[in-house]
């Protein structure tokens, strides 16, 4: 992406109207393990649904925002927000025991990823370019 194609980018996503997903008195989760944790504390509370703790904090452009109550019992909402930092994360583990895992070959991604000249030894940096 060059510099234009970003501000172009970076205007549309100011013209559109953000909400925050939020799932009362709980903290977002904001990495992998914490949304892994999330699935756990829902088994063993049943009050609570692993989806919507893991869409807490999660912003959403309006109109593709999920309806609230997504379930029975929801009590989840979405808030309007007016400033908006974007941020990614991957798991390296998406190369490394997926893309690259001889377990997952016949999904053609592995093929894919060689033909563009790319080995597991460089999850690393496709993680990286990913998460930019």
């Amino acid at each position: 992406m060059n510099l234009r194609q970003a501000g172009e980018l970076a205007n549309k996503a100011a013209a559109v109207q953000w909400v925050k997903w939020v799932h009362p008195n709980t903290q977002p989760a904001n990495s992998h393990a914490e949304k892994q944790a999330n699935v756990l504390k829902a088994a063993i509370i049943p009050t609570h649904c692993a989806k919507c703790l893991n869409m807490n904090g999660c912003c959403f452009a309006k109109d593709k925002c999920p309806e609230s109550p997504l379930h029975e019992n929801c009590h989840c909402k979405a808030e309007r927000i007016d400033d908006i930092t974007v941020t990614a994360e991957c798991p390296i583990e998406k190369f490394t025991g997926y893309i690259f895992s001889d377990k997952h070959k016949n999904n053609g991604k592995q093929e894919m990823f060689e033909r563009w000249g790319f080995k597991i030894s460089d999850s690393a940096i496709l993680k990286s370019e990913l998460e930019k």
